[in-house]
């Protein structure tokens, strides 16, 4: 698929792409070698998961008002384009707060620690009058995870285990208080013939037999695993170093099969962890596996005396978000 002089069929485009992920590696590095202490680290979390929180309200306030925010439509929430970005952007929130208040209470600083768990209750609110499934997901499954863990190998194993019970409680009571986003999770629905992932190649409105028998407007789950299995046939074509950063959307229609039917553009394959091996090939993948492993051996809770909690709790809200990126692409 590459040219005479490089594996990319577009070298420009790809060393652009290379570039930029070389700077948020260089970045990452710089964090790794320079790391804040306790304090610092428990300051920031107040700050996220506190500010992230008054900011959904906000936003949550404007959506039931429909004052749209400059340059999106009233009818969307947050300040993101994109609903499913709002909704990763308050989960990761709601993790630092959970680990902020916490560790707060233990140190008995009750105020700091009072308003991280009111900022988490309005955080959790936000996700559950979005429409989006991704931060509900990312949200309970980084709770789930750390307070496995404290309960695996933190300190006090009984605060994990308090954990636990706590998020069994709210997924529970969230399940039969309902919501727009827990009724997407119930009936998914159909899918529009033009998703998140494509844009329009022809801006026309399809008749009910066109829709009928678009293979795009099955289940969602159905879509995803059919590109999931073209975008596996593009990497069978180049398994060892992939198409080439920034190149999917141009080659992918070459590997188009079971969602040929979609008459539109793929800009990723639905996924962040596919959409990564497609471009940069299955080596580097496993090779950004085993780096992410040591990085979260690094926090975890019986791996750090001082810090545990807020390590740990910044560890699983990471997890999480990687975790999901298995099924949907996150920033994309």
């Amino acid at each position: 698929l590459g040219s005479v002089w490089s594996w990319t069929p577009q070298p420009l485009l790809s060393l652009e792409s290379m570039l930029l992920f070389l700077a948020g590696l260089l970045w990452l590095t710089w964090l790794l070698a320079d790391p804040v202490g306790e304090r610092t680290r428990r300051r920031s979390m107040r700050i996220l998961g506190i500010g992230i929180g008054a900011l959904g309200i906000i936003a949550l306030i404007c959506k039931i008002q429909k004052w749209p925010f400059p340059g999106l439509d009233e009818t969307e929430y947050g300040f993101f384009p994109n609903r499913n970005h709002m909704s990763n952007w308050l989960a990761m929130g709601g993790m630092a707060a959970a680990g902020s208040a916490l560790a707060d209470a233990r140190r008995r600083n009750w105020l700091w620690a009072g308003l991280s768990v009111f900022s988490l209750a309005g955080i959790l609110l936000c996700l559950a009058a979005n429409t989006s499934r991704g931060g509900l997901s990312i949200f309970f499954i980084g709770l789930l995870a750390w307070s496995i863990a404290l309960s695996w190998r933190g300190p006090d194993r009984r605060v994990g285990a308090a954990m636990l019970g706590l998020v069994i409680l709210g997924a529970t009571t969230l399940l039969f208080t309902g919501g727009k986003s827990l009724n997407r999770f119930k009936s998914p629905g159909p899918v529009p013939p033009v998703r998140a992932a494509v844009e329009d190649s022809v801006s026309t409105t399809p008749s009910p037999q066109e829709k009928s028998s678009d293979p795009a407007s099955g289940p969602a789950l159905d879509f995803r695993l059919r590109i999931y299995l073209d975008t596996l046939d593009l990497l069978g074509a180049t398994p060892w170093l992939g198409t080439g950063p920034g190149n999917f959307a141009y080659l992918f229609p070459l590997f188009r099969e079971r969602t040929m039917g979609v008459q539109s553009r793929a800009l990723h394959p639905e996924s962040d962890v596919l959409w990564f091996a497609a471009e940069y090939g299955w080596p580097a993948l496993l090779l950004g596996f085993f780096g992410t492993l040591a990085l979260f051996r690094q926090a975890a809770p019986g791996q750090n005396r001082e810090g545990w909690v807020t390590r740990s709790a910044a560890a699983a809200a990471v997890f999480a978000f990687l975790l999901h990126g298995f099924a949907d692409v996150q920033i994309g």
